[in-house]
């Protein structure tokens, strides 16, 4: 009786330790993410997105060897199955287990996720009989509002269990859904590249054109990629024609010669496709800040709420339908449009393509995408571009004068996801 008294004693301490080492964590993480220290060379987005994670959950394993070295000296090792304490200890551990491990490599692993899940269910099962039909102990509700509490908890597990399957496209690509249908329908070629895999003899012969750009270029949002405009395109112009998709997700116009330059095949033409947010570099180098563009503070600052932990909620938290979703993000390109100096420097990216195309004999046209949730208010800045590039002999495209009529949901992939549509 002494020693057990004692090790009730002594078994806190572990414990005590390991949700110090857990404070310790998580301030440590959210010094590293601040704003300042976040873009310091060497400091991968990544790994500071997902360390924290990591260590929650060891942190938790560590917590539950401490529960279970406890019980063991305390005299419950061959009596567990029987030991209500314990057994609700073992289930609190899975279950925050499961929900600390799920933003750590999302959409993989997924049949592991379902077996603890189902895992879970069935230990909830085994403490209802324990507790209300053995009452092996002292349960800590009464039976109606307990099994309600349960009953419950069984409904959330199933729907976590279900939304670890949906995948959605989103704007900001970070949350659990789109990751998995990027995971689902996003594949690349050897270069990089959402496209088909080239060879040089597949030029030979053909007149070949280059489609570099961004997300738009590439397709985000559309699940086959013979949706996009530039396999329609190749599609249309017949078999003595090549088109080849240079479009990287998040490539602003010095990306896009960096992948032009690098590119292993030449070409007769090159069509950038512009947007909107290719201005970004240019507005930063003239002193713009795009602060509050919710892709970047997802990306970075892991949380512990529903939202960031859990599949269903983390839909319900990002994917419900928000027509306000890159407003912040609108506003700041608006501003940047506004500035003599950004244009400047952006005429001067743009240049240095035209020049590039131009040394290698290749035709040049260029196509311009509106911000599609508001086609009309973009129609300024694309007047001002579309008039310089006139005046450089580049022909253009604007798709605004073509998208002018339309809703902007018949434009956008999903209420969250402004990349074209099918359709558009």
């Amino acid at each position: 009786m002494a020693r057990e008294k004692m090790d009730r004693k002594i078994w806190p301490f572990p414990v005590l330790c390991l949700v110090l080492v857990l404070l310790l964590n998580e301030w440590t993480f959210a010094a590293l993410t601040q704003d300042r220290l976040v873009d310091l060379p060497g400091m991968h987005r990544n790994l500071l997105y997902y360390t924290p994670w990591m260590l929650r959950v060891l942190d938790l394993w560590g917590l539950f060897a401490a529960i279970y070295a406890w019980q063991q000296k305390a005299g419950f090792a061959t009596l567990w199955k029987e030991d209500l304490g314990f057994y609700t200890t073992t289930t609190v551990s899975v279950f925050f287990l499961i929900y600390f491990s799920n933003p750590i490599a999302v959409g993989k692993f997924t049949v592991l996720r379902v077996l603890a899940i189902l895992l879970l269910f069935l230990m909830l099962l085994r403490w209802v009989h324990m507790a209300w039909i053995r009452k092996k102990g002292r349960a800590w509700l009464p039976m109606k509002p307990g099994l309600a509490v349960i009953g419950l908890l069984s409904v959330y597990l199933f729907l976590e269990m279900g939304f670890l399957f949906v995948a959605r496209s989103h704007q900001t690509m970070h949350t659990f859904a789109s990751k998995i249908w990027f995971q689902r329908y996003w594949e690349e070629n050897a270069l990089g590249y959402r496209d088909a895999t080239h060879t040089a003899s597949d030029f030979e012969g053909k007149r070949s054109i280059l489609f570099v750009g961004d997300s738009f270029t590439a397709g985000s949002g559309l699940e086959d990629p013979a949706d996009r405009f530039t396999d329609v395109v190749g599609k249309k112009l017949g078999k003595d024609f090549l088109v080849a998709n240079l479009g990287k997700n998040g490539l602003g116009p010095r990306g896009e010669l960096e992948q032009l330059e690098k590119y292993p095949f030449a070409a007769d033409a090159v069509v950038l496709v512009w947007y909107m947010n290719d201005i970004h570099k240019a507005a930063i180098e003239a002193g713009h800040d795009p602060a509050g563009f919710l892709q970047d503070a997802n990306a970075l600052r892991p949380g512990v709420g529903p939202g960031d932990c859990s599949y269903f909620f983390n839909f319900l938290s990002w994917m419900y339908p928000n027509a306000a979703v890159g407003k912040n993000y609108y506003d700041f390109l608006q501003a940047a449009y506004a500035d003599p100096l950004v244009w400047e420097k952006h005429f001067a990216d743009l240049k240095r393509i035209a020049e590039w195309a131009e040394e290698k004999q290749m035709k040049m046209g260029v196509v311009l995408f509106p911000w599609l949730r508001d086609v009309k208010g973009s129609g300024v800045a694309m007047r001002k571009l579309e008039g310089w590039l006139q005046g450089q002999n580049i022909p253009v495209a604007a798709m605004d004068r073509v998208f002018g009529g339309c809703k902007a949901e018949d434009l956008i992939v999903n209420a969250n996801d402004g990349h074209p549509s099918k359709a558009a």
